[in-house]
């Protein structure tokens, strides 16, 4: 895969996930957000951190830096609480 191939599908991955968020994730209440759910990681919240850690440690190995550890739910109450931009995420 040459680099040019590589940015658009990067480009495309987090315009998806921008989309997403937009539409699914940012209208929820904060009680659906963090509601429990016998699927998954437990609750949209809990499996949009960890898409963001899978992206985020996937990336950091690409760019050979140090693997960062998983983003904590509790750390995340609320769906207001925290902003995705990209790879990074902003409380």
């Amino acid at each position: 895969m040459d680099a040019n191939a590589f940015r658009h599908f990067y480009d495309y991955h987090f315009s998806e996930n921008r989309k997403i968020w937009d539409r699914y994730v940012t209208p929820l209440s904060d009680e659906q957000f963090t509601q429990h759910v016998d699927y998954s990681r437990g609750s949209v919240r809990d499996q949009i951190l960890h898409l963001i850690s899978c992206d985020t440690s996937w990336f950091s190995g690409l760019r050979a830096v140090e693997i960062p550890e998983d983003l904590n739910p509790t750390d995340f109450p609320i769906v207001k609480a925290f902003v995705c931009t990209g790879t990074t995420l902003r409380k």
